[in-house]
């Protein structure tokens, strides 16, 4: 949306997941999002899509693009077979998803793709600085992930403390993600509960069976909001 802002005639492929979702729907005069009917028009499971990726890319015209920006494994396989200047944004990688977790085929398929990115994409753009390291891409830059202002702004902290209802006397401290170990989040916990500081840990995700499950009997400055 802010390329299209800047002057750029951007395009947004994404796949159908439902009877719905068929066409173009056109946001301004230089940004729309054309739908991409490629497999069940369904909600599938993300490593599923892979499967309909080629019957997905043959329907891009390279030919109305100069460029392509990617972001995840799965369109970083679109952006290979579309052969146009790749930019890649990697959002996470396999390399750090199986150290904790059982490599499995598609996580294979998932690992070649992304060093095949990383040799051949004109440019990763890292959001992590550690991300250098364990991709060694060939052409890389580093820019620091942002929020945006116009949904995110800066309120008064005891007006909005009152609101919510949080003490005033301790640190409140928000997580809202995947309760998975490579989040992290057993390392906040312990670091907070070193603290001589009083602090809540409120937590936002899908926690049930997760195999961190066990931290939340473990801490009890946890506070579960839910999954949404």
């Amino acid at each position: 949306k802010h390329l299209s802002r800047l002057g750029f005639n951007v395009t947004v492929f994404t796949r159908s997941e439902g009877v719905d979702q068929v066409g173009v729907v056109t946001l301004s005069s230089t940004f729309r999002v054309r739908y991409v009917v490629a497999g069940p028009q369904q909600h599938l499971f993300t490593d599923l899509t892979y499967h309909h990726l080629d019957n997905f890319t043959s329907q891009i015209d390279t030919r109305e693009f100069e460029a392509v920006f990617s972001n995840y494994w799965l369109s970083g396989y679109v952006g290979l077979k579309l052969g146009l200047p790749q930019i890649h944004v990697h959002h996470s990688l396999g390399i750090q998803k199986f150290q904790w977790e059982e490599m499995t085929e598609m996580g294979k398929v998932r690992m070649q793709v992304e060093r095949e990115v990383n040799e051949k994409a004109s440019c990763i753009v890292h959001q992590l600085r550690n991300e250098g390291a364990l991709t060694n891409a060939t052409r890389s830059t580093y820019i620091t992930p942002g929020i945006e202002l116009e949904k995110f702004t800066n309120l008064n902290r005891d007006h909005s403390r009152k609101k919510l209802n949080f003490s005033s006397n301790s640190l409140n401290v928000l997580y809202a993600g995947r309760f998975v170990p490579q989040k992290g989040i057993k390392f906040a916990l312990e670091a907070l509960s070193r603290t001589r500081i009083p602090v809540t840990f409120r937590l936002i995700g899908a926690y049930e069976d997760a195999r961190s499950e066990h931290l939340l009997q473990e801490y009890p400055q946890f506070d579960y909001l839910g999954s949404k």
